[in-house]
């Protein structure tokens, strides 16, 4: 199991499979420790990890690891500076590369990642795309029958 907090306290996880994509669950992780979490991970398996954060629609953060080291990291938000945060441009082709799986093209990228500038509207966009559910909670899991059909590993 991935440690990332103090002994005191106690990270639950929850897993899903949906096609090709594993989605991690934690009851702890935020905005700001996602991005451990997907670190961590990447320095045990193979496959490279992104690992998204968003915070109500000020704020969406999508970093890349492979290996153990962050190889990119997208930034988009309408108030950024409040949080001390810089827009990163979005480079297409890595996004491209990274999801070769999708076969989308650079304006199905740019039509989600570039138009939008209400934060939930990206990533209501990005879940369809990916086909995999990002609005969600590691509580709202373990509070939801129909949830834990797609989350069958709670630990």
């Amino acid at each position: 199991m991935l440690r990332l907090i103090s002994d005191s306290e106690l990270e639950k996880f929850a897993l899903g499979i949906f096609g090709d994509w594993i989605s991690i669950l934690g009851n702890t992780l935020s905005w700001e420790t996602v991005g451990e979490l997907g670190e961590e991970l990447s320095r045990r398996i193979v496959q490279p990890v992104g690992a998204l954060g968003y915070f109500d629609d000020d704020v969406l953060t999508w970093r890349f690891y492979q290996n153990g080291q962050e190889i990119k990291v997208i930034t988009a938000g309408q108030n950024l500076d409040e949080y001390g945060l810089e827009y990163t441009p979005i480079d297409i082709s890595f996004i491209t590369d990274f999801f070769k799986v999708l076969q989308l093209t650079e304006d199905d990228y740019k039509s989600i990642l570039n138009t939008n500038d209400e934060m939930n509207l990206v990533i209501e966009e990005l879940e369809e795309l990916l086909g995999i559910p990002l609005w969600m909670k590691y509580d709202w899991v373990k509070e939801d029958e129909d949830l834990k059909k797609f989350y069958p590993v709670m630990v």
